[in-house]
């Protein structure tokens, strides 16, 4: 009992923090940048001054400090600062649906599929859809990540490892259910120029952070059979890579990035889309 009031009182005379306010105001940074501030935001709270001791806290304070930690954890895409955000998350007494399902996807986005069927599990009146499995390759720690799927095994994707090639590609970090990825898809298409080289030398990498959807990924795969397409395996592989705002398209020469397309309005962009292609694969 006095260890809850003493975490209690450290909790009040924590400074009020409009967390939502907060990272707004450095949304305009670049990707890294934001990230590392995202991180002092996190460490400026102090919450590693709790952290360890979420369930003393009474269920006000909790709730607020949960609602706080699923921002930072859903704009980081920090994988220690959503690991502390379930830590907490776990101990609300009767959390509403909408915290919940909340917490639910946070893990599907990083992938965590033990805290999702945890979840699941725990809170059954709600009836969140069943976790994916996913099949684990051995695979070097400093090798980047990704997931495909096989539509002979559903609900489960196998992890694989993932290469820049040697020489031009291109790739396209997207998201399924996103409106804007699949403006660009219909573009693709729709050019027998464009289709023929992005069905040569393109991969489509589903975002990290996106919600790990076995069907929306094996329906976007079937509709769109000419195309490579696996998903991101977790949230820090491609950390180098700004992808705040998608599509994205990266035209690379060795692994490097020679240059970017950024996001794919209604009436596409085909004329920079034509003149990259040919920049890169040294088309006169």
């Amino acid at each position: 009992m006095v260890v809850k009031i003493i975490v209690y009182f450290i909790f009040l005379l924590m400074p009020e923090v409009d967390m939502s306010d907060e990272i707004k105001q450095h949304r305009d940074l670049p990707s890294q940048e934001f990230q590392v501030a995202l991180r002092e935001l996190f460490a400026k709270q102090n919450y590693h001054q709790f952290g360890q001791e979420c369930e003393k806290l009474n269920n006000e304070s909790l709730v607020k400090t949960v609602n706080d930690l699923y921002l930072l954890s859903f704009y980081s895409h920090d994988d220690d600062i959503s690991d502390f955000y379930h830590k907490c998350f776990l101990s609300i007494e009767n959390p509403e649906k909408s915290m919940v399902t909340d917490a639910f996807n946070i893990a599907i986005n990083k992938r965590d599929i033990y805290t999702a069927k945890k979840l699941k599990m725990k809170y059954q009146q709600y009836q969140l859809p069943n976790p994916p499995d996913i099949i684990q390759k051995e695979i070097d720690d400093k090798k980047k990540k990704v997931l495909s799927i096989n539509k002979e095994k559903h609900n489960v994707f196998f992890q694989d490892e993932f290469e820049f090639s040697d020489g031009a590609e291109i790739v396209v970090f997207f998201d399924p259910k996103c409106h804007f990825s699949n403006n660009l898809m219909k573009s693709v298409e729709s050019n027998q120029y464009f289709k023929k080289n992005f069905s040569n030398y393109s991969t489509w990498i589903q975002v990290p952070n996106a919600s790990l959807s076995y069907d929306s990924l094996l329906a976007w795969k079937l509709k769109h059979p000419s195309f490579k397409v696996v998903s991101a395996a977790n949230r820090t592989d491609f950390k180098a890579f700004d992808l705040r705002a998608i599509p994205v398209i990266y035209f690379m020469e060795d692994g490097k990035v020679m240059k970017e397309i950024r996001g794919w309005p209604q009436e596409g962009r085909g004329e920079e889309l034509e003149q990259a292609i040919k920049k890169t694969f040294k088309e006169n």
